[in-house]
């Protein structure tokens, strides 16, 4: 297996889910801005996209 590498600066993108709210996985932020923190299941999640659609 070829070694691979990454130029993506993690430390960056982890300060800057931070700055904007993200405190864990899994976490959804929609076209609107409305943030789906956390597992949520299928027919919660369902209903909070079908709210915020539109």
């Amino acid at each position: 297996m070829a070694p691979a590498s990454c130029k993506t600066d993690i430390a960056k993108q982890y300060q800057f889910g931070r700055s904007i709210g993200v405190n864990g996985t899994p976490n959804i932020i929609l076209p609107n801005g409305t943030v789906v923190p956390g597992y949520q299941p299928a027919d919660q999640l369902l209903s909070t996209l079908q709210s915020t659609a539109g």
